[in-house]
């Protein structure tokens, strides 16, 4: 599977599904492998996006 943009401008749009229901390990995996977003990558993909807004100084 290539992705080219995982952001659109009206959110991220993919098959959902908990965590628990899937096979990979981690939350990458998952999404690289099975073009699934759960939980889990959601917590990370926010935490990254508010990581990249405090290092640009655009939030405190």
């Amino acid at each position: 599977m290539t992705i080219e943009r995982i952001q659109g401008t009206d959110g991220i749009r993919g098959i959902v599904r908990l965590a628990d229901d899937c096979s990979g390990s981690d939350p990458i995996s998952v999404f690289l492998q099975e073009a699934v977003l759960t939980e889990e990558f959601f917590e990370l993909y926010t935490y990254a996006y508010c990581q990249e807004l405090l290092e640009a100084d655009f939030a405190s």
